[in-house]
């Protein structure tokens, strides 16, 4: 799937499987980072971590949707994921 990725410059745009991969586990360590205090806020005022969940997807896919994603492109993209109960 081709989607379009705005880098500050060129220069700094991922060209390699390994550099892609590399920009993706550091995305993922600085969301995970992020994440965590907010279930812990949401565990004190006993806020279901499913809705924060469903909240921060919320938040991710209008953000895709500002940076000109459709629906289908945001699907497309979501099948691509293994999620465990897909792995058993």
């Amino acid at each position: 799937m081709e989607v379009e990725v705005d880098f500050a410059s060129d220069e700094v745009a991922p060209k390699t499987k390994e550099e892609w991969d590399k920009v993706f586990r550091r995305a993922m360590s600085i969301t995970e980072e992020n994440v965590k205090p907010m279930m812990l806020s949401a565990d004190k005022e006993s806020i279901p971590r499913q809705i924060m969940v469903i909240q921060l997807f919320t938040i991710a896919v209008n953000g895709l949707v500002y940076h000109g994603w459709s629906e289908e492109d945001i699907l497309k993209r979501v099948s691509l994921h293994k999620f465990n109960s897909e792995e058993s």
